[in-house]
């Protein structure tokens, strides 16, 4: 025989009410997700949702990409670009650091690097880091070679390629650190021109530098080692 078992009062016990995955604030839905933090808090995550029958799977996102890729993941959407480039300039934008003559870390030139990275902060400042999209890119790619330097020439796809290089160092260092998912820039191809970065990273052979060194004598030896020191990099 079943014996229903009852609370203190003479009325049955009430089943536990189903998970509720969401929660409306001043008339707007949010999807809610409560974790443990890595301090060992508990802690809760809010997105927004347009419907109510959306608000699970939208928490089992949260839930996933809290497993896969951290708390850092989780909590890093509404980091604006501006801010990020912030964090990257005080850790990647650094004088170079020699050790026995090799660079061993930093960069040798900062001057082209951060006049770069003004150019993307005056087009991605406000954005938020993870709703940089491949439409996006070609946007500035289009506004940059649409517009004039300021000696009134049109600006070179070079110089654009080279500002589009930062940016997808950039963010792959964000993807580095989990404060983005995935680099935009690996879902479309074309961005930055093919043909500008083969002719940009034209190098010597060794054969093509010895025959060269080779003539530097007499009144061309002092160009020997300028030579020798653009080689290496």
């Amino acid at each position: 025989m079943k014996v229903m078992e009852k609370n203190s009062g003479s009325e049955p016990s009430r089943k536990r009410s189903a998970a509720r995955y969401w929660v409306e604030v001043k008339g707007k839905l949010y999807a809610r997700l409560q974790y443990k933090a890595d301090d060992g808090r508990y802690k809760v995550k809010y997105r927004p949702i347009s419907d109510k029958r959306t608000a699970k799977r939208v928490v089992d996102d949260m839930r996933r990409e809290l497993e896969t890729h951290g708390q850092e993941a989780l909590t890093s959407d509404k980091l604006i670009f501006r801010d990020f480039a912030e964090r990257f300039q005080k850790t990647r934008l650094v004088s170079a650091t020699y050790s026995n003559g090799v660079k061993i870390s930093g960069r040798r030139s900062l001057a082209s690097p951060k006049a770069d990275l003004r150019v993307l902060l005056e087009f991605f400042g406000r954005m938020r880091l993870r709703s940089i999209k491949p439409t996006d890119l070609e946007q500035y790619k289009t506004h940059r070679l649409n517009g004039f330097t300021k000696r009134g020439t049109q600006r070179k796809l070079a110089t654009v390629n080279r500002e589009l290089a930062l940016l997808r160092t950039m963010l792959n260092f964000a993807v580095q650190n989990d404060w983005l998912i995935q680099n935009p820039f690996n879902k479309v191809k074309g961005i930055i021109s093919l043909s500008a970065k083969m002719e940009r990273n034209r190098v010597l052979s060794f054969d093509e530098e010895r025959r060269l060194l080779a003539v530097c004598v007499g009144r061309r030896s002092h160009l020997r080692p300028l030579i020798i020191c653009a080689s290496d990099k």
